[in-house]
């Protein structure tokens, strides 16, 4: 079985504690955990209790991330995934999260609703809440970054795409990104704030809020709009190439159909004919006493006949004999 899979033996160790072989304290709060389960899942815990101070009192602390943060990971590494609650972040400010968490693991870890859960109940100042739910992420991010923890980083940066091509704002986007390109150095999640910038490039030129990131100097904003004038040059033409070539194509379908029409049209004459003279061994003219001694041969694909005019008399010789 996957450590990372959830196990009701798992979750009750997490929650009582029992059998525990060392501690984790962020902001004087503890929480007690099993190398079996920790190391295994991260190598830079895993060094720190076999060579440096931590490995006489299994204490680990960790100051440069808060409780609520630490509980996360705590959370992926005995059950694989980890949830939003927005209730934990909201109970400080944003702006001073990191000095004043004091948060314990809940028995209901489990129970709380998903992001999409949460993100589907946000009503009111919607962008303000939604920046909230990805700062958790990428700070989430930052810790599985510093500790090493592979697949809690793919996790959380899956958790934070899902949000920005789902429940796109631009305001909520400028909130997070310079945190998100200077908290960690993960860079599948800085190419994801990348690529969601470069996607959605023309609102956000427009916003104040990206202009004054640390990251976006006034040259390199230039640049972006240039380039965005550019862009949209391009797109114009473009659309007027396609109108003028859609136009053509509309003329040459034309013309093509009245070529097979008429293709068709001889085609069928010439059957006409061929009919005509298969049943005709005389002239017409009553007066006249002339034997027609030739006809025409059809062969070839019936979509592209070929005729060959032959001698009758040959032929009437030859069937005789």
């Amino acid at each position: 079985m996957d450590i990372n899979e959830s196990s009701p033996l798992l979750v009750q160790l997490m929650n009582s504690g029992q059998f525990c072989d060392f501690e984790i304290v962020c902001e004087e709060e503890v929480f007690k955990v099993h190398k079996a389960i920790v190391c295994f899942q991260s190598p830079v815990i895993e060094a720190a209790l076999k060579d440096w101070k931590e490995a006489e009192t299994n204490i680990l602390r960790i100051d440069s991330f808060d409780t609520v943060t630490v509980k996360r990971m705590i959370e992926f590494l005995y059950t694989g995934e980890y949830q939003v609650n927005l209730e934990e972040r909201d109970a400080q400010s944003l702006s001073t999260i990191q000095d004043e968490r004091r948060i314990t693991i809940p028995q209901s870890l489990l129970n709380r609703p998903d992001d999409d859960d949460v993100m589907a109940g946000l009503q009111p100042n919607i962008s303000s809440k939604q920046t909230a739910v990805l700062q958790h992420h990428i700070h989430v991010n930052a810790i599985a970054d510093y500790f090493n923890i592979t697949k809690l980083n793919q996790l959380s940066v899956s958790k934070i795409q899902h949000i920005l091509q789902t429940n796109w704002s631009a305001v909520a986007f400028c909130g997070v990104v310079q945190e998100a390109l200077g908290s960690t150095s993960d860079k599948q999640l800085h190419e994801l704030v990348a690529s969601a910038a470069a996607e959605h490039i023309r609102e956000l030129i427009e916003l104040d809020s990206f202009s004054d990131l640390e990251s976006m100097s006034t040259f390199a904003i230039n640049v972006l709009r240039g380039c965005d004038k550019r862009i949209q040059k391009l797109e114009t033409d473009l659309a007027y190439t396609k109108m003028e070539l859609h136009a053509d194509l509309t003329d040459q379908k034309s013309l093509l159909q009245q070529e097979t029409a008429r293709a068709g049209h001889i085609i069928d004459n010439v059957e006409k004919c061929l009919r005509v003279l298969s049943r005709t061994e005389s002239c017409c003219n009553g007066t006249c006493n002339a034997e027609f001694s030739c006809y025409i041969e059809q062969h070839g694909r019936v979509v592209e006949p070929l005729y060959t005019l032959r001698c009758a008399v040959g032929i009437t010789r030859q069937t005789r004999s």
